[in-house]
């Protein structure tokens, strides 16, 4: 099986030569096809394509974080993880409670202004030395909320039930999962398909 490099560039000229072309909210545009394929060799390696560098560590730390349930980005930030750093300091300086520099758009002008963006990554070093040190505090701005997390483990019904049941059902698919890949690694074939959806929220958006 060839580099795994090769099997995205492959994706991209099938898209460049076959895709569809589609408008979207932001007047970009994209192209796209449908059901493409890719196959892997895992016993080679683990196949994270991208156009940048990405420390692997980060991705597996965020992984367990979903796992476990958790929606504090205590979690992350105890693994020196800072890849949601930004949603909860939002949180945080558009609160009463906050009194320090302005901060509106700080995404934005972090990028355009030098000296606003040494301001901006003191607050927001302080803000992630609080979350980790002050626990009240943590408790109140470090939660992120309905994410990623709270989607597959946590998650209640329209009418306020929480499906505990469901919880377990997570954890043995989960275990499932990753017992079939190790063994088709061992040359059994297996195919497995996680989506990561609320079934309240599929079918809320079918009934649309």
């Amino acid at each position: 099986m060839t580099h795994p490099e090769f099997a995205y560039l492959n994706l991209l000229q099938h898209i460049l030569e076959n895709g569809t072309k589609k408008e979207d909210r932001t007047g970009t545009g994209t192209y796209s096809v449908f059901g493409y394929q890719m196959r892997f060799d895992l016993s080679k390696g683990f196949p994270l394509l991208t156009t940048k560098r990405v420390p692997f560590k980060l991705v597996a730390s965020e992984l367990l974080w979903f796992i476990k349930g958790d929606t504090n980005i205590r979690y992350l930030l105890q693994h020196n993880n800072h890849i949601w750093d930004e949603w909860a300091f939002k949180k945080w300086v558009e609160s009463d409670e906050y009194t320090g520099p302005d901060m509106t758009d700080f995404g934005r002008r972090c990028l355009v202004d030098e000296s606003f963006n040494a301001l901006y990554q003191k607050e927001l070093a302080s803000f992630c030395e609080r979350v980790l040190t002050d626990d009240d505090f943590a408790q109140q701005y470090g939660d992120l909320g309905n994410v990623y997390g709270k989607q597959w483990r946590h998650w209640t019904t329209s009418d306020g039930e929480s499906l505990i049941s469901y919880r377990m059902s997570f954890i043995r698919l989960s275990i499932s999962l990753i017992h079939a890949v190790s063994l088709s690694m061992h040359g059994i074939l297996r195919m497995s398909l996680m989506r990561a959806q609320r079934a309240v929220r599929l079918h809320y958006h079918r009934a649309m």
